[in-house]
């Protein structure tokens, strides 16, 4: 073929004075042919070789030196066209044209056959250099012409089998450098659940084979050839990411995890050994970051320098988060200070903890402004308050928890002498003249709370707000104030809201624990309203601008308190209200049975409201007890009176028997409170005085009515209107000339009295 080529050749150049139009045609139509059939017998190669794997007759390397014969002529005869028939072609424009555009088909033919030839040079080169371990040449060479492939211009099919090709070999290749990279760095286990043991742990380790000569550039050559792959594999990025998985959860984790396991790190033949030691001692913090710096250092010298910097910079970005909350967790958390007295003995851990942060920023693991340990331990006073904010939260829902109806007795001298602070006579605190001008200053006696029972418990929860306020005293920053004042406040939430759930049941259903929650909010309370105040002249400066009383919540404590005695006085007043039913009216009390049935109904009213008494004596204070059974004493007075007065006609008989009824309560009001007052009021009872003023009009003449009237300004005047008067005049006496003259009296006044 070469011959064949050059003999046309020869014959063009020899008769290029006397050539044509028609030789020129012909000889172009003769290499156009060459071309062509040149690249079919290097496409016929290819598709035998990664199409249909059959054997080929011509050797490539014929192949080869018949391409580059064939493109030396076609520049020969290019360039004689050029220079010895330009002027003839230029007579003929479209001759011209037509021979130039058949020159660059024949030209891409050619470029088509060189590239098909450099891609399957280049493949074939790429197998060599892979066996020979020359991975940073055979990764360029088949990123290459995996370009070149995607654009040469040849048989669809021909180029699917190239593409196909090329993209087993860079898989060979990916194959290859992970296995490279896998000899290199040997992790025991490869794999480990997320639930592992300290037994287990003892087993993991890492072995670095790079004591063989070249070893380090040999490693150098797999780590540029994977970042060469990046583009089609994204093979390092990986490679660094499992390698971070792997050194977190077989090196660094156990080593944070399991005090009893300590870092061992060797020189062997085969290279370095990192791996665990059991030790007898539980290894503490500071041995735990001597340690890490062991594992960081090796894997950064494990490294070729010229990657160094990259490779610890991507491995710190992968674990250092996730390894810093696993610190912080279970080392520094764990570490912290109960109290502020050991807060010297901390400093020390502070102090490593910084070392150690320094340590990785010199090895390039973290920038300069990382410093997430460092904050965290310094922050020690936070932390402290945070833990103390946990433990008193628990104590106080324990303490809240406990049985209600254990009590104890406060005496008024005992809650004294635990506001003793705010108890200072004012003339030890201002001059003669202040003094004499202060009208409004406290007594002593401001803060007595009445004598009662509370449980054991609000006793206990009181003495905790205590010590919180005065560990508040103690502490030097603002943040751990402010953590202290705001646990203690979420402890007073906490009594509002467990008590009433937990205790529900017995206070809704027990007299006795509905007035002892009420005696706890009030003494709870109590202490409240003056607990800031006790403590704020010994709290830091910077708390100012921090509200430290409890004001707000100990109304909504009292409030508490106020709700659940009232639902109590209403459940009572429910349970008098039904007995009262049993006696609808007082009509024809006289009549048999009639009588014996509303002294029945009283009798259990007022031994009801004995019994209750007692209980309510046992537990609220005096006052609180007076009052409380006289509104409940207050319903079955009110009853008497208005079933009295809406009698229309009352005989003489009925007159006695109504007068023995009111008399009988009469006699009863003061045995219900259980002889703590001789007679009985309207402060205690507001239906008193209107009973007793009804008990003298059931027991006296018209006349005597008249002169207790007294013309609208008697006692009788004051407890009933002149209506109910009349009323009861109607009722009580016969129509007489006597009786209209002291209605007209009573009836004049009233008119008089309106408006």
């Amino acid at each position: 073929m070469a011959s064949g080529i050059g003999s046309l050749v020869s014959n063009i150049l020899q008769k290029s004075s006397a050539l044509d139009d028609n030789v020129i045609d012909d000889s172009l139509q003769k290499l156009e042919k060459k071309t062509i059939t040149l690249k079919g017998q290097i496409c016929e190669i290819i598709k035998a070789e990664y199409i249909n794997f059959d054997s080929y007759v011509d050797s490539t390397v014929n192949l080869e030196q018949k391409l580059t014969e064939l493109t030396a002529e076609y520049r020969r005869v290019s360039n004689r066209i050029e220079q010895e028939l330009k002027g003839r072609l230029l007579k003929s424009t479209d001759k011209r044209e037509e021979l130039k555009e058949r020159l660059q088909q024949i030209e891409t033919r050619i470029i088509s056959v060189e590239t098909l030839v450099s891609i399957y040079q280049n493949l074939e080169s790429s197998k060599a250099d892979i066996k020979a371990e020359k991975f940073v040449s055979a990764a360029k060479k088949l990123n290459d012409e995996l370009q070149k492939v995607e654009g040469a211009k040849c048989e669809a099919k021909v180029c699917r089998a190239l593409v196909h090709e090329l993209t087993k070999e860079l898989s060979r290749l990916n194959l290859r450098l992970q296995e490279e990279w896998n000899r290199a760095f040997v992790w025991t286990p490869r794999h480990v659940h997320d639930k592992t043991t300290v037994d287990a742990a003892c087993n993991f380790q890492l072995k670095v084979h790079l004591k063989a000569a070249g070893a380090i550039t040999h490693l150098n050559e797999v780590i540029i050839a994977m970042q060469m792959m990046n583009d089609s594999a994204k093979l390092w990025p990986k490679t660094v990411q499992l390698f971070g998985e792997r050194l977190l959860a077989i090196l660094l984790k156990p080593t944070v995890l399991y005090p009893e396991l300590r870092i061992v790190k060797s020189q062997q033949d085969h290279g370095i050994l990192v791996r665990f030691e059991r030790s007898n001692e539980p290894s503490d913090t500071t041995k735990m970051y001597k340690g890490l710096e062991t594992i960081f250092s090796v894997v950064k010298l494990v490294m070729p320098e010229d990657c160094r910097a990259e490779w610890v910079q991507e491995v710190g970005k992968l674990t250092f988060v996730e390894l810093s909350d696993l610190i912080i967790k279970h080392r520094l958390a764990t570490s912290i200070p109960k109290d502020a007295t050991q807060l010297d003995e901390y400093q020390t851990l502070i102090n490593r903890t910084a070392e150690f942060e320094k340590t990785l920023v010199t090895l390039g693991y973290i920038g300069e402004g990382c410093t997430l340990l460092t904050q965290y331990a310094n922050d020690v006073h936070i932390h402290v308050a945070a833990m103390k904010c946990q433990d008193i939260l628990t104590r106080a829902r324990a303490i809240l928890m406990k049985p209600i109806h254990d009590t104890v007795t406060v005496k008024p001298q005992e809650v004294l002498e635990a506001l003793a602070p705010l108890c200072i006579p004012v003339a030890t605190t201002m001059s003669g003249e202040e003094d004499a001008n202060c009208k409004g200053a406290l007594d002593g006696l401001t803060f007595e709370f009445p004598s009662c029972q509370v449980s054991k418990s609000v006793v206990e929860f009181r003495d905790l707000l205590t010590q919180i306020l005065s560990d508040c005293t103690h502490c030097s920053t603002f943040a751990a104030v402010s953590q202290l004042l705001y646990s203690a406040r979420m402890a007073v939430e906490l009594f509002c809201a467990v008590l009433p759930c937990y205790h529900g049941t017995s206070i809704a259903a027990i007299p006795r624990a509905a007035a002892v929650q009420h005696n706890n909010c009030m003494f709870l309370a109590h202490h409240l309203f003056a607990l800031g105040y006790q403590f704020y002249s010994r709290l830091p400066e910077q708390v100012n601008t921090v509200s430290t009383t409890f004001v707000d919540q100990a109304v909504a404590v009292r409030q508490l308190g106020q709700e659940c005695f009232t639902s109590e006085l209403k459940k009572q007043s429910a349970i008098i209200l039904d007995s009262l039913k049993a006696v609808p009216d007082l009509k024809d009390v006289s009549s048999p049975g009639k009588g014996e049935e509303v002294d029945k109904c009283v009798r259990h009213v007022v031994l009801h409201l004995t019994q209750l008494s007692r209980v309510y004596a046992e537990v609220l204070p005096a006052g609180v007890h007076r009052k409380s059974v006289g509104i409940l004493l207050n319903l079955l007075v009110t009853r008497v009176v208005s079933s009295t007065l809406a009698l229309e006609d009352i005989s003489s008989t009925d007159c006695t028997e109504l007068s023995r009824i009111v008399e009988g309560v009469i006699k009863s009001g003061p045995s219900v409170l259980l002889g703590e007052v001789e007679t009985l009021n309207t402060k205690i009872c507001p239906g008193w005085s209107r009973l007793e003023q009804l008990a003298t009009v059931l027991n006296c003449g018209l006349q005597d009515i008249v002169n207790a009237w007294d013309s609208g300004s008697g006692q009788l005047a004051k407890d009933f209107s002149a209506q109910e008067i009349r009323g009861l005049i109607k009722a009580l006496f016969q129509n007489t000339d006597r009786r209209a003259a002291a209605l007209t009296k009573i009836f004049k006044k009233a008119i008089e009295s309106e408006p």
